[in-house]
């Protein structure tokens, strides 16, 4: 019976063996040179080639990604800085259309009385057909004229509230006190809707101008807002009239009086 260490021996030579049949060792000036077969060399070899194709296609894929999570975001931005100017905007039209309802209302109910104002109820109605107009064709994107056709409305009808200074019982009347104060509902909205609405341009007039969203706005084609501006107190500080026979009528803050924009 062979003793265990003879028999670790022959494993070890039996090791030892298969080694040198798998590698093959030169001695040069340098040293001792470890020559791995051909197979072996070439299966390994082709390995260490292929892995800097491997990682140029990681960091490739890598770049990629987050080019288009930034690209997602950056839209985003703009997009949503768009929605509210949007949003803002038919604040707006729906506040305008409710003035404009109004102001017929009160064209008529003082026409019979002011038959011989016939020159400015025209002047009101003609403003109000322009404004409702231009409301009409206006956008978020492209107001137009919007500012410039509400300006003038609110100019008609502050010059229509200072004429009836020279009727007190038609200033005094019903129906005339409610449309006034509807009036002046309606553009206590209007002036807050407007506001809103600025704000949210400015908004997005400065995401479309920083870095790097600017970049995407030009490639996008994203417009700057347009600031809406029109005066907040037509009917509160209506025009200095003088009438035959009266006196100078200088505005006032009067109940039920404010301001058409």
């Amino acid at each position: 019976m062979a003793s265990p260490a003879s028999t670790a021996e022959r494993a070890i030579g039996r090791i030892a063996a298969r080694w040198r049949r798998l590698v093959e060792c030169r001695r040069s000036d340098e040293g001792v040179v470890v020559v791995m077969p051909e197979g072996y060399s070439r299966r390994y070899a082709s390995r260490d080639a292929e892995r800097p194709d491997v990682i140029w296609w990681i960091v490739s894929i890598g770049m990629v990604l987050a080019a288009l999570v930034l690209f997602a975001a950056l839209q985003n931005r703009l997009a949503s800085a768009r929605v509210r100017v949007e949003g803002a905007f038919s604040q707006i039209d729906v506040q305008l259309a409710r003035r404009h309802d109004l102001v017929p209302q009160l064209v008529e109910t003082v026409r019979a009385a002011m038959a011989h104002e016939r020159e400015t109820l025209e002047r009101v109605t003609l403003a109000r057909a322009r404004a409702a107009a231009s409301l009409a064709a206006a956008s978020a994107k492209a107001p137009g004229d919007l500012a410039a056709t509400e300006r003038a409305l609110g100019e008609a009808v502050g010059t229509l509230v200072a004429r009836l200074e020279a009727y007190p019982d038609l200033k005094s009347h019903e129906n005339v006190l409610a449309l006034q104060e509807a009036l002046v509902t309606s553009e206590n909205r209007v002036a807050f809707a407007r506001h809103a609405y600025n704000d949210a341009v400015v908004r997005l007039n400065e995401v479309r101008t920083t870095f790097p969203t600017n970049l995407l706005a030009s490639l996008l084609a994203y417009e700057a807002g347009e600031l809406l501006d029109w005066p907040d107190d037509a009917l509160a500080t209506p025009p200095t009239l003088a009438f035959d026979g009266a006196a100078t009528i200088e505005g006032d803050d009067r109940d039920g009086e404010g301001a058409i924009a």
